[in-house]
């Protein structure tokens, strides 16, 4: 079962593929090319699309895709998870809740959580939704259950919105860095005596953007609440200009958030910075 790689659809990865092999054995297209028409009759570009569309079951017993679910907010997609639904516990006839969880320490992904109504944000699962649940109870199938809740995972992800997810500011720059393709190995500078006062462990860093400059993010733990964008783009240029004073850290991070235009509070005046 652990390596069972299902559609939202219920289609097998592995069927598609025998299909598709079929298909080129019959000598009128290409190994290459029936797979590309496999993905894109289920909806993909791409063999590797379709494939990264796929769930399974882990070895925790949560059901999980590579990259299925597009990130809110966001132009990526990210890996999601979400726990096996005990249908027992659960009445297709009354209101459902969700909650959605983000971790971007590492690597990031989604948790995606149904709760008891009022925990989470409540929705009511529409007619198509019913029915693959339905169909889950009767034939008693973990293959049926997770294509069901796959294709709710895909639907709810689909309305939920950003603002609804509990983010720091340090992830609002983490996925900004994997939207812009900007790597861990591309920081450029910080500062190099960073200490941890209070409870914002506030950390402002600055990275080769590439075409797009140098990013400065305010990698802060506070949840994103007040709106306030903890990154913003400076040129080399403007980097260049701001005083390099080892003995006065605080006038250059200073310097670096009103190059790029960062709103305060968020320079100068919290966390380490509170002891000047």
């Amino acid at each position: 079962m652990k390596k069972l790689k299902l559609l939202s659809t219920g289609a097998n990865i592995s069927d598609i593929k025998a299909a598709a092999k079929e298909s080129a054995a019959q000598g009128t297209m290409t190994k290459a090319d029936a797979l590309t028409k496999a993905a894109i009759e289920h909806g993909s570009a791409t063999w590797r699309d379709l494939k990264l569309r796929s769930w399974s079951i882990d070895e925790d017993g949560d059901i999980v895709s590579v990259a299925a679910c597009e990130m809110p907010g966001h132009n990526f997609k990210i890996q999601t998870y979400s726990s096996l639904i005990d249908l027992d516990y659960m009445d297709l006839d009354e209101t459902w809740s969700v909650n959605v969880t983000l971790s971007a320490h590492s690597t990031p992904y989604l948790f995606v959580s149904f709760v008891y109504v009022d925990e989470g944000t409540n929705f009511e699962l529409d007619n198509t939704q019913k029915e693959a649940f339905e169909r889950a109870v009767e034939t008693q199938s973990k293959t049926d259950a997770i294509a069901a809740q796959a294709a709710l995972i895909e639907d709810v992800m689909g309305w939920f919105d950003t603002e609804w997810l509990d983010i720091t500011n340090a992830d609002v720059c983490k996925l900004l860095r994997i939207e812009r393709g900007i790597r861990d190995e591309d920081l450029y500078w910080r500062r190099p005596d960073q200490a941890t006062y209070g409870n914002h462990n506030q950390s402002l860093k600055i990275y080769d953007a590439g075409d797009f400059g140098m990013l400065v993010c305010i990698e802060d733990s506070s949840f994103q609440n007040d709106g306030k964008v903890p990154y913003g783009y400076i040129t080399d240029e403007q980097y260049n200009d701001v005083p390099h004073t080892p003995c006065n850290l605080e006038a250059m991070e200073t310097a670096f958030l009103l190059a790029a235009n960062i709103q305060m509070p968020f320079g100068g005046r919290r966390s380490h910075m509170d002891q000047i």
